[in-house]
């Protein structure tokens, strides 16, 4: 990954998380379950690891209020398996003008 963290508004955690995998942009991101990038109204992400999902590709109605924390990755290193979210982080693609 190249981009300045603080322009990515990312905490130092999420930087640490990121540089682990093969983290996409907001404009690329897609679902870690499905691997769709489309239905973008469903999408949530992930407030320590910052990877995207689907609603519905994790058995969630809609996107909760609060931080939210995915089972899927992050539940599993803090031990933590409640399903309670804290902040949705709700973020929107740009529109592109070429």
């Amino acid at each position: 990954m190249q981009a300045h963290a603080s322009c990515l508004e990312m905490s130092d955690e999420m930087v640490a998380c990121v540089l682990t995998y093969p983290w996409q942009c907001i404009e690329c991101k897609r679902c870690s379950v499905c691997s769709l990038g489309d239905q973008e109204e469903s999408m949530i992400f992930c407030d320590r690891c910052d990877r995207g999902f689907h609603t519905h590709c994790i058995g969630i109605a809609k996107a909760p209020q609060g931080s939210w924390i995915c089972q899927q990755y992050c539940g599993r290193q803090t031990g933590n398996l409640s399903a309670t979210p804290r902040r949705t982080t709700t973020r929107k693609r740009s529109s592109v003008v070429t």
